[in-house]
């Protein structure tokens, strides 16, 4: 997660067949090989909600298999 390659798939960070509706707070940015690997079984990804401070940098928590955590927020848009 998170390897700063150049995004190719937008996502639903709780998937849409998993109750995860399209919404910004839900969208997500990968590229092909993190959007994949997400996808891949043992793995979960839970959105979070912005810091007070940062009101439009939400974020994802992704566990993988073996029960590690990361978390990242979403980049700022250019020129903001």
């Amino acid at each position: 997660p998170w390897c700063d390659a150049p995004i190719r798939d937008y996502d639903h960070i709780t998937p849409y067949g998993d109750g995860g509706h399209t919404s910004i707070d839900n969208g997500q940015g990968l590229c092909k090989r993190c959007n994949l690997t997400k996808e891949a079984p043992g793995w979960t990804t839970t959105p979070f909600p912005a810091p007070p401070m940062h009101p439009a940098l939400p974020g994802a928590t992704v566990t993988t298999p073996t029960g590690h955590t990361y978390q990242g927020t979403r980049p700022k848009l250019p020129g903001s």
